[in-house]
């Protein structure tokens, strides 16, 4: 009777993994930010990074028990033989981002005032460049575009999983807001919507290469990285108001993606799926 009841357990489990996922994610963030900025183990901190991705690989291996499915998440790593337009649209952003400081400027913006300035070491600069690639991009994104998005994708139209996907992935972060001084400079308000714009970015890098992560770890990292890059060189100020603009600019590009790509974000994505469909039947 009792082992009925486990079986039934797990049956019911298997039913919801993205809300397992998704959770199970919330709370080792949550527990690794705590050890990070209260008993100051720097190690968690590259860990909160991770947590989506952790919990990908438990929801996999323990509570789907796929054969081989941390194996297939940590594949999509090694996708890097895709079509060159792939690369291009994962460094678009920064592109993007100094084209946003020409208009910024021609609309009437002014660069940063002397007590606005932020004051950069140059010997930062390898550590900026390469922290990132292993925290916040690969950290996050076996987890976000590897397990919840193909799943999504079978439910709800690519702008539609996106779109789910970008929600959650900003109030992934409002732990962080709570412990991290960091995230006060950016109002959630616009936090919220700027992520689902880049959300919808991201899928497109990742149904143009065929579920490469490493495509879609590349986009994540230089959307981060153009973001950063105009403030540390003093091109614009921190404020709410070249927040907005920035918001703006990437809620139109991921616009003019939807409407030159169509709402499947990419002409292979249907193709994407069904490879990761045929390969689950394999198993």
């Amino acid at each position: 009777m009792v082992e009925l009841n486990n079986n039934s357990r797990r049956i019911s489990l298997k039913k919801y993994p993205l809300v397992i996922c998704y959770v199970l994610c919330i709370l080792l963030h949550v527990i690794f930010l705590l050890i990070s900025e209260l008993i100051l183990i720097e190690p968690f901190g590259t860990l909160v990074t991770w947590t989506p991705n952790i919990a990908a690989f438990i929801v996999v291996s323990i509570i789907l028990k796929e054969k081989r499915g941390i194996r297939k998440l940590l594949k999509g790593w090694t996708k890097w033989r895709v079509n060159i337009w792939s690369y291009v649209i994962a460094l678009s952003s920064i592109l993007i981002a100094f084209l946003s400081v020409g208009i910024y400027y021609l609309l009437g913006g002014k660069a940063p005032s002397p007590d606005e300035r932020m004051y950069f070491d140059i010997s930062f600069l390898p550590f900026l460049l390469l922290y990132p690639i292993i925290t916040g991009a690969t950290g996050e994104e076996a987890g976000w575009r590897g397990f919840f998005l193909p799943r999504l994708q079978k439910r709800f139209n690519p702008v539609l999983a996106s779109i789910i996907i970008g929600i959650i992935w900003a109030c992934w972060h409002l732990p962080a807001y709570i412990f991290t001084p960091y995230y006060e400079a950016i109002p959630f308000w616009i936090f919220l919507p700027l992520l689902t714009a880049d959300s919808v970015i991201i899928t497109w890098a990742y149904n143009k290469s065929k579920g490469s992560l490493l495509i879609a770890s590349l986009t994540h990292y230089s959307l981060n990285f153009s973001q950063n890059l105009p403030l540390l060189l003093n091109l614009v100020p921190l404020n709410t108001t070249v927040l907005i603009f920035y918001l703006i600019i990437h809620i139109i590009y991921a616009l003019i993606v939807v409407v030159l790509v169509g709402s499947n974000l990419s002409k292979d994505s249907d193709s994407a799926i069904q490879t990761e469909m045929k390969e689950k039947m394999l198993d």
